[in-house]
């Protein structure tokens, strides 16, 4: 059976206000079908969905991969990570989730080629099956087959595993993501193998929704980036107009402007590297009130790093682009290094 909006309403409500009735000394208001994972010396935890029970105020549907899906962050007793079932305007955001293939610039393996009713390739969730000629990757796809994800988890850390049975158009998928927390800082490694028969090319990005000790987004919030930047639409052309949320602050720092202002805290921008940047790929975020930074890289070159933000939260999204021909794998990490 199929689930309505009205059902998925009801389940998001309900899984609020149950976890708002569970309290951790790390977390606060916990979310139900989670774990929490500390590193050895204690300084970093995390809170991470159990793929087995997702939490059902969470719908990410047939969007985001439940594999290692972190849904709140503390270092040293001060959070990092915008919350959902802490603040009410969107219950269904928040945490660091992965999304492969987000728009039309990198469609879902087979979504061009199989008509209305086949299925495609939504790789971290599974084979679904295509409703109309247009991808939205909002839409609830009925699913043909959802990877199966199993977790080995450890104290400080987890392993999750998908792999499908079925193929969508000849395309196929095997996802391991291992969370790893050790000091201050969490490593995402990723191997993704095409066990298809034909190659494709995807695009992964993770929404780290961030929120430094509860503070609202406004000018204490700066992202330094290791490159002059240029402001760009999803095409990467540059734009001229950024939503006025964006401030320049230099050619490698980007800041926000100041909600007291009246200025719309929300907008969404990417920033791209020179062509010939060939360094780290890499966003830091600082606020200068608290003193909190965090160091978010990859070890992949960027497609571009799309910034998101609303009046509660900002998230840095670095994209990259992996081609797999039939039986190839490729591994990359993702590295969050959390301090003041």
């Amino acid at each position: 059976m199929r689930m309505t909006a009205a059902m998925r309403t009801g389940l998001i409500l309900a899984g609020a206000a149950a976890a708002m009735q569970t309290t951790g000394a790390d977390f606060g208001a916990r979310h139900a079908g989670t774990r929490v994972l500390r590193g050895a010396d204690g300084r970093l935890a995390v809170e991470i969905v159990d793929p087995a029970q997702p939490p059902p105020e969470y719908a990410y549907r047939d969007r985001f991969s439940p594999a290692a899906f972190i849904t709140q962050a503390v270092c040293d007793g001060t959070p990092f990570v915008y919350a959902a079932v802490n603040h009410a305007p969107q219950p269904f955001l928040g945490g660091l989730p992965m999304e492969f293939d987000l728009s039309e610039r990198t469609l879902p393996p087979g979504f061009a080629e199989a008509a209305v009713g086949e299925p495609f390739l939504k790789i971290g969730v599974g084979i679904l099956e295509k409703t109309g000629e247009r991808y939205r990757f909002t839409e609830d796809y009925p699913d043909v087959e959802k990877a199966v994800t199993e977790t080995a988890w450890r104290p400080d850390g987890a392993t999750f595993t998908q792999r499908l049975n079925g193929r969508a158009q000849g395309y196929a998928y095997a996802l391991e993501t291992d969370a790893a927390l050790a000091g201050n800082r969490l490593t995402l490694t990723y191997t993704l193998e095409n066990t298809g028969s034909r190659g494709f090319t995807t695009e992964q990005y993770v929404h780290n929704f961030l929120r430094f000790a509860d503070r609202d987004l406004g000018p204490a919030y700066c992202l330094t980036f290791p490159y002059a930047y240029t402001l760009c639409d999803n095409q990467n052309r540059p734009d001229p107009e950024p939503a006025p949320v964006f401030r320049r602050a230099g050619d490698t720092v980007l800041s926000f402007a100041d909600p007291a202002d009246g200025t719309n805290m929300g907008g969404k921008t990417f920033v791209v590297a020179p062509a010939d940047y060939t360094g780290p790929n890499r966003v830091t975020v600082v606020h200068a009130e608290t003193g909190q930074r965090l160091d978010i890289a990859a070890s992949r070159p960027a497609h571009n790093v799309a910034v998101w933000t609303t009046a509660f939260q900002l998230s840095p999204e670095v994209n990259i682009q992996v081609s797999l021909a039939p039986g190839e794998r490729a591994t990359w990490t993702r590295t969050y290094t959390f301090g003041p």
